[in-house]
């Protein structure tokens, strides 16, 4: 972190622009190297975990959405065509880390609702990152807890209580366009 901060000329060590590029070298490394963003994932996961529900806290959330709008506005998929995905997975381990790796609370999708809603303006594929992280969640809690992948549904609620109208119907396109069965099972319940 602290190469990423003195590589953009970063003073403080809760600016968002911190955040924003350690989501950058999180997509730089996946190009080389997929295996490190599950750690990069846990980092950014327990960073979140430490600083509750303080201003330092909403820094670091700010800069994972400003990477999400850099991404959008530089079309970076240009670049690295599978980048949402990339950026997906870093989410993903974020809310869900390995059981035991740190105790108390962990980040929740509305923490990253920011990233999300800016992710949603890629007008040629809206939506893509919500849909894969859920799809990536509702994998990964089928394959921890099949038994009660059903308690599933009211967390997926929860998550859609802050969309609006528009944001549902471009989840909903998206679903079926990844062909997230998982998700589709749950679509019933985001009306």
């Amino acid at each position: 972190m602290l190469t990423i901060a003195a590589s953009v000329d970063i003073y403080l060590p809760f600016s968002p622009n911190l955040y924003k590029c350690f989501m950058d070298a999180a997509v730089s490394s996946a190009q080389e190297d997929m295996t490190y963003l599950e750690d990069y994932g846990h980092v950014l996961g327990y960073c979140l975990h430490l600083y509750g529900k303080s201003e330092k806290r909403a820094r670091i959330l700010k800069g994972v959405a400003e990477y999400c709008r850099m991404v959008v506005q530089d079309k970076l998929w240009i670049e690295t065509p599978m980048i949402w995905d990339i950026v997906a997975e870093v989410l993903v381990n974020a809310v869900l880390p390995e059981s035991g790796l740190f105790e108390g609370t962990h980040p929740t999708l509305l923490d990253f609702m920011d990233a999300f809603l800016e992710a949603a303006e890629d007008d040629r594929d809206s939506y893509r990152l919500f849909v894969v992280v859920l799809t990536r969640v509702a994998v990964i809690y089928h394959t921890r807890e099949p038994e009660d992948y059903q308690d599933l549904c009211p967390w997926v609620l929860d998550n859609f209580e802050s969309c609006h109208e528009g944001c549902k119907v471009g989840i909903r396109r998206q679903c079926v366009c990844a062909n997230a069965t998982r998700l589709l099972m749950l679509n019933t319940f985001i009306d």
